[in-house]
C-alpha cells in the first residue's frame, strides 16, 4: 500500500491488485479507480490528479 499525504489534505492510499495487475485507489474520494499497470503509469496518473508536476 501506497500511502501519500500532502500539506491541508487528507490521505491517499494506492493499492496493487495482482489478480488484475494493475495499481487501484484505496479509500475516498476515488475508491476502486484504477490508476495504472505499471508504476510508472500510476505515478503519472497520482501526480496529475493530485496536481503535482514534474521539475
Amino acid at each position: 500500500m501506497l500511502y501519500l499525504i500532502r500539506s491541508g489534505t487528507g490521505p491517499r492510499y494506492v493499492v496493487w491488485r495482482p489478480h488484475t495487475g494493475a495499481y487501484y485507489w484505496y479509500g475516498e474520494p476515488d475508491h476502486g479507480a484504477r490508476v495504472g499497470t505499471t508504476a510508472e503509469q500510476a505515478a503519472e496518473y497520482i501526480g496529475r490528479t493530485l496536481g503535482l508536476s514534474a521539475p
